[in-house]
């Protein structure tokens, strides 16, 4: 089309894959239940920039008893967000990681969270999906476009929704269920 109809020369086109491929056979999810002896592991994994609201996840983690929140990424808003979080032991930065400790971290959390105003296809979500991840997304038309029925949606900048969602995820029938969801979308 592009070379046909814009008259656009095949040597000036770079062709830039967009997919998904997590080929480690020893990933496994395991949705684990939540007792008094263990937190809900929660992961964000993005550039760490204002219109991610991470700064709003850290205000409503702080809030919250038995969860764990792991921050992946670095970017403009580290700092503050690290001076927001305030050594809280139940927020984690692990800075930026390769892709295969990004995935194994993902991997080991019972649900993967991203609150962002924008988004274009998230691979994030797509390595979740694949990973069959519970997920609480932004009430975003790329996040429902790309999710659809595998995730908890809130208003990103709803601290309420946000926690209230987190409170949902506690309970391992609603992981299962929205993990179930994600196996229907793969």
């Amino acid at each position: 089309y592009i070379t046909k109809n814009l008259y656009i020369k095949k040597d000036k086109i770079v062709i830039i894959e967009n997919f998904c491929d997590i080929t480690n056979e020893n990933i496994t999810n395991n949705i684990r239940q939540i007792t008094s002896k263990n937190v809900l592991k929660l992961v964000t994994l993005s550039r760490l920039v204002k219109w991610k609201n991470i700064d709003t996840l850290i205000k409503v983690s702080k809030k919250l008893e038995a969860i764990q929140l792991n921050i992946i990424g670095s970017g403009p808003e580290e700092k503050y967000l690290k001076a927001l979080a305030n050594k809280n032991i139940n927020i984690r930065f692990h800075g930026p990681l390769n892709r295969a400790n990004s995935i194994q971290l993902l991997n080991s959390c019972d649900c993967f969270i991203q609150i962002s105003s924008y988004e274009g296809m998230s691979f994030s979500i797509l390595e979740s999906l694949y990973l069959n991840k519970p997920m609480i997304l932004s009430s975003i038309k790329a996040n429902f476009e790309t999710a659809k029925s595998a995730s908890l949606y809130v208003n990103q900048f709803s601290e309420s929704q946000i926690f209230s969602a987190i409170e949902l995820m506690k309970d391992i029938n609603i992981r299962t269920h929205f993990s179930k969801e994600s196996k229907l979308i793969n």
